[in-house]
């Protein structure tokens, strides 16, 4: 059975803004959990180990977009608002309407500005987003 995917279908919204435009030359959300284990261990002098939970629900989302993408305006907005009255916090969700995919954070916010390289071309921007929580089901994409 064939899959589909397209990125030009993403929900991606934070805080109130749709996010999901003005997508980077090769793609454009990296999503990154603070700990990829849910436990370690600790093994002892005599070989005896112990389980016990990493507890590092958060992570980072990555927005990479074109330097020209009108969301950079409503970031920077958000952003500067946020260093002046910490009003920059609010709920991130994204969502492929083709599968079960989702990833969602009650509790995130812009980490900071993202650096600009001004050349003859077009560049982009990445706006990272810190995660208190990260919640995210890998899902595939539905049978077409």
């Amino acid at each position: 059975m064939a899959k589909q995917w397209n990125l030009r279908q993403l929900v991606f919204a934070w805080n109130g803004l749709n996010l999901a435009q003005g997508y980077g030359f090769d793609g454009g959300v990296t999503i990154e959990p603070d700990d990829v284990e849910f436990w370690t261990k600790k093994v002892g002098g005599d070989a005896e180990s112990t389980r016990h939970a990493t507890n590092k629900p958060g992570g980072k989302v990555t927005l990479k977009v074109t330097n020209t993408a009108n969301v950079n305006n409503d970031l920077t907005e958000a952003q500067q608002a946020d260093a002046l009255l910490g009003t920059g916090v609010g709920a991130l969700l994204i969502r492929d309407p083709n599968g079960n995919l989702l990833v969602r954070s009650p509790v995130s916010w812009i980490q900071g500005r993202p650096k600009m390289d001004l050349n003859t071309e077009t560049g982009e921007r990445e706006w990272v987003f810190d995660c208190e929580e990260l919640l995210a089901n890998q899902g595939g994409s539905f049978n077409i």
